[in-house]
């Protein structure tokens, strides 16, 4: 047997197999130790190498085509043997496992704060956390600054900070939820390193839009959730062997989130430039990987 490729995410490495084989193109999978990432790797015989090379590249193109899900159902494989890493053991095994330090460390500082938040009802914890006052730094004067001392331009924390701020249990919730499993697919699938910079850029892009639209009392991990729907969703139609992985439906159901946010139609208060902005710097960020070759 011949390597063809190698893939991150066990549902879709199913579905091609699934396909080659009722186009009469025998192949196997076979795990490839990764640490806490999944990786498979695909091998057909020498034979069939270039036929089924000429498939892999219709599969990149368009993983999502029903033809590849038809198969599987076509060979009774919706329930692939293959271990699914998301629904290994435990809950809370699954849960250590979707993501790592990064994810993690995000997810539970958010909801210590929240805590701490909620306990003490401290508005200097609070103010600790915003967003600057003004972004001259003369002056210091905003209609925002919920009478405490005026920011300082090196209390550089306030670019990003806001994002671990959250005003209700449901807004933390909806929040870590999407963190957790986007999050996790990019720090296991790609690397930590990714996430960070893609924390760092949607959080201080997504804060600032907000800031200049409507002043400083947001805060949220909204922005950068939305900047990894954004970037998922594109990383896995450019690059479907990666393994980062997000429906059509979730993106659209999140993109209408957002527009009914605009047309002020929800029942909450949204910040709707951080969503925006989260949601293109994360788009960004998947077409400069593209571009680059991760």
């Amino acid at each position: 047997m011949q390597l063809l490729t190698e893939m991150n995410n066990a549902r879709l490495a199913q579905a091609f197999i699934d396909y080659l084989a009722v186009n009469n193109i025998a192949a196997t999978l076979q795990e490839v130790p990764n640490g806490s990432a999944q990786t498979l790797a695909i091998y057909v015989e020498p034979d069939k190498f270039s036929q089924a090379n000429h498939e892999l590249s219709d599969f990149i193109a368009n993983p999502n085509d029903e033809k590849y899900w038809q198969a599987s159902w076509d060979r009774n494989s919706a329930e692939s043997p293959l271990v699914y890493t998301s629904s290994q053991g435990s809950l809370f095994k699954s849960f250590i496992t979707q993501g790592g330090i990064i994810t993690q460390s995000v997810l539970w500082s958010c909801v210590v704060i929240y805590l701490l938040l909620v306990a003490t009802q401290s508005m200097e914890l609070l103010n600790y956390f915003r967003f600057f006052d003004s972004l001259n730094f003369i002056g210091q004067s905003n209609t925002y600054r919920y009478a405490r001392e005026a920011t300082e331009w090196y209390e550089l924390w306030r670019w990003f900070s806001p994002a671990f701020i959250h005003f209700t249990l449901m807004h933390l919730v909806f929040n870590l939820i999407w963190w957790w499993q986007l999050g996790g697919q990019v720090e296991t699938k790609l690397s930590k390193g990714h996430l960070i910079i893609l924390f760092f850029i949607t959080a201080i892009l997504s804060n600032t839009a907000q800031f200049v639209m409507t002043g400083n009392n947001f805060g949220g991990l909204s922005g950068v959730v939305y900047g990894l729907v954004g970037f998922t969703w594109l990383l896995g139609l450019l690059r479907p062997n990666w393994g980062i992985v997000l429906p059509n439906a979730m993106m659209g159901f999140m993109f209408i989130w957002m527009i009914l946010g605009f047309a002020d139609m929800l029942w909450v208060n949204m910040a709707n430039y951080a969503h925006l902005v989260g949601l293109l710097s994360g788009l960004g960020y998947a077409a400069v990987l593209h571009k680059l070759g991760k």
